[in-house]
């Protein structure tokens, strides 16, 4: 791999932003950077209005879209769901059969906040779900998941992630 020295001028590459309070747990480092993954999803599902009928922000993404995502197997992205949840940092919702499930990221209430970071575009994933109307559950049905999953991911704001590598 070539490198180059990051400058004052260099903007970042692609990130996810991975929350402080994660690293206080006693949790794997797969479970932090799949919260931290999830978490993209989920502020991602709070700007398109992807609430429930209480108003809680749901997502969806399947253990495999997971597992493609993070480049582990399905067992260790099980695992690591299994993990966050017996924590309380995340809900699984099972869906009517042929839907895909609900997932709810939820955030420690001890924990210092800060404003939203950009959403991250992933270039694997595909789009899920109808177009956006505020307030209301939509479901997907399963067999059309990878059809739709780009919708889902896309980048919300207008940051642009190009660099060029500057000689001196």
């Amino acid at each position: 791999m070539e490198t180059y020295y990051m400058n004052s001028g260099t903007p970042l590459p692609r990130y996810y932003p991975l929350p402080q309070f994660l690293l206080d747990l006693n949790i794997s480092s797969t479970s932090n950077i799949l919260y931290a993954l999830l978490l993209n999803s989920a502020n991602l599902s709070q700007k398109n209005a992807w609430e429930d009928e209480k108003g809680h922000v749901y997502f969806v993404y399947t253990i495999e879209a997971l597992a493609a995502d993070m480049k582990k197997g399905q067992t260790a992205i099980k695992n690591s769901l299994n993990e966050l949840s017996k924590i309380g940092l995340l809900e699984r919702v099972r869906a009517e059969f042929g839907r895909a499930n609900h997932l709810y990221i939820k955030i420690p209430k001890d924990v210092e906040l800060v404003s939203k970071p950009p959403v991250i575009e992933s270039d694997k994933r595909r789009s899920v779900g109808q177009k956006s109307t505020s307030k209301k559950a939509r479901y997907s049905p399963a067999n059309n998941y990878y059809k739709t999953h780009n919708y889902h991911t896309r980048l919300v704001s207008e940051i642009d992630y190009s660099f060029k590598e500057e000689r001196l």
